[in-house]
């Protein structure tokens, strides 16, 4: 081998070197920039019969916030035809708020839809979570509840909410 074979195998070697720095380079600031991205809230999701109406579910969502950013919920949508949501308020429509469920004849469905707006604040969570005990504060974990007629599927129920700095999802 003569000095060209050596020259020519050592920049083989050194543009391996140099491709294989790149690539890691690469594949590190991808993981760093994933692990920077913020994390969604976690929508739980359970329903039960509501046996005082019959076709009705009871539809309870746990809504919970990993991020020190607050999220504003803004609606809840039901993906397939044939299963309507009604807002929980909606069985206090002219009666006093404090008016038991049990004395509630009938739920209105002539207000229930397949998209109902439901405007909630979800706190902070992480290491900006707030801990005191005022019923004002947002929390990191909130409860929606709401009534549901047909064949309800949780998997079909999507949550439309926005981080409440404005970046985006």
């Amino acid at each position: 081998m003569d000095k060209a074979d050596w020259a020519f195998i050592v920049a083989i070697g050194s543009a391996a070197f140099t491709g294989w720095q790149a690539y890691s380079g690469h594949v590190v600031a991808k993981i760093t920039r994933d692990s920077a991205k913020r994390k969604a809230p976690a929508f739980e999701v359970s329903s039960q019969p509501f046996s005082k109406f019959e076709g009705w579910r009871f539809v309870s969502i746990a809504a919970r916030n990993f991020e020190p950013v607050s999220v504003q919920i803004e609606r809840l949508k039901y993906a397939k035809p044939g299963v309507v949501l009604l807002h929980e308020d909606a069985q206090f429509v002219g009666k006093p708020h404090s008016y038991p469920i049990t004395e509630v004849d009938a739920l209105p469905e002539e207000r229930a839809a397949r998209e109902i707006s439901y405007r909630f604040r979800l706190g902070a969570g992480g290491e900006q979570e707030y801990k005191g005990d005022a019923g004002h504060t947002p929390r990191p974990t909130i409860y929606l509840r709401l009534f549901a007629k047909g064949n309800f599927d949780p998997k079909h129920l999507h949550v439309e909410w926005h981080w409440a700095d404005g970046q985006k999802k």
